[in-house]
């Protein structure tokens, strides 16, 4: 994807580290796998019609709104992981909250957030789906993990950040 095209970013914070549940939670927003994974070894995958309009039309073949980024491990890849505002990491995997008044410029940022690029900007409609959509997964997730007594068990949703990307200078620097 030309990054330089108008776009719409998704941010999803939570309160956990989300490299243990990116896949899973695209996986049931917009019923899309990666190369790697098939609906047999995704237990979340769900293809939800209120997200059709991000995944591949199968009988057209046109392209859907959620495009992959390259990933420097995994190669393309439908979502990023990324730090959380307002969280920090100790460099030893614990996450906290940062304090009040304290520095937010920390060496290790806690990674709890998942990113999502799509190709265009997306009707509010569109965003209210994705809304949606991460809410009855936190809720599944939850409900699925209830007997667990892994740390990470329960996920709570921190916010929804929406971002509406627009080129607005462009330059090009020779040495």
């Amino acid at each position: 994807m030309d990054i330089n095209v108008p776009h719409t970013e998704i941010v999803v914070d939570t309160d956990k580290y989300s490299g243990n549940f990116e896949r899973d939670m695209t996986n049931w927003v917009f019923g899309v796998l990666e190369e790697y994974e098939s609906e047999e070894s995704s237990p979340y995958f769900v293809e939800d019609p209120s997200t059709a309009w991000a995944r591949e039309n199968p009988v057209t073949y046109e392209e859907g709104a959620l495009t992959t980024t390259l990933h420097e491990e995994y190669g393309p890849t439908w979502q990023q992981i990324e730090p959380t505002p307002g969280w920090i990491n100790d460099g030893m995997g614990h996450h906290r909250r940062l304090a009040e008044g304290e520095d937010p410029n920390q060496p290790y940022g806690a990674y709890q957030s998942v990113r999502w690029t799509f190709n265009r900007i997306l009707t509010d409609e569109e965003i209210e789906s994705v809304r949606l959509r991460v809410s009855s997964f936190i809720d599944e997730r939850n409900t699925r993990m209830a007997d667990s007594n892994r740390d990470d068990a329960t996920l709570q949703l921190e916010g929804i950040r929406v971002y509406e990307v627009v080129e607005t200078r462009a330059e090009t620097l020779r040495g």
